[in-house]
This record gives structure tokens, C-alpha cells and sequence, in this order.
């Protein structure tokens, strides 16, 4: 996935949820993204990857956006609650184009 410029409205918005991370993908770099688009604050939008999906499909999967399935203990990383699926976690690769 890349980064696209699109609309300029709170629902193009995606935010790193640093607070609602899995213990597991704490020092790892992974954390859920959450959608700008809704007032949820307990289990907002997040984006999501297809289960079923790899990233050498063809034609790629579409991301989808659920609900978060952990709840925020007001201070990473969650370990007292159920983990986040895998599929909400995402890191970042930065790189040159070129």
C-alpha cells in the first residue's frame, strides 16, 4: 500500500493509535490506524487487511475498515485485554522512488 492524496476531510485522515498497540507488536513498529470519519472513541475505525488475503494476489486485496478489537488501557502497550487481530496492525517502510 501507498500513500495517495485524496480529499482534504476528516475522513481521509488516518491516525497512529499508539495507545491501543499488542503487547506482541510493541517494539515491532506495528500499530492499528485509526479512521478520522466517526466519534467512536472506545472501538473506533481502524484499517483493516483482508484475512484471506496476500499481498501477492492479483488483483490485490481491498483494505477494509472495522472496528478496533482491543480496548485502550490509557497506556501501551494493551496486556490485560484480547490482542488486536493482526489484520489492524501496519508498519511503515520508508523509502526512495526513484
Amino acid at each position: 500500500m501507498t500513500l495517495q492524496e485524496c480529499g482534504a476531510s476528516s475522513k481521509t485522515v488516518w491516525a497512529v493509535d499508539l495507545y491501543d498497540q499488542p503487547v506482541e507488536s510493541f517494539f515491532q513498529g506495528y500499530y492499528p490506524l485509526i479512521n478520522g470519519s466517526d466519534i467512536n472513541f472506545s472501538q473506533p475505525f481502524v484499517l483493516n487487511y483482508p484475512m484471506s488475503g496476500y499481498p501477492t494476489d492479483k488483483p490485490r486485496p481491498q483494505l477494509q475498515v472495522y472496528n478496533l478489537t482491543g480496548y485502550s488501557t490509557g497506556f501501551p502497550p494493551i496486556v490485560k485485554y484480547p490482542s488486536i487481530d493482526d489484520t489492524q496492525l501496519w508498519g511503515a517502510d520508508v523509502g526512495h522512488r526513484g
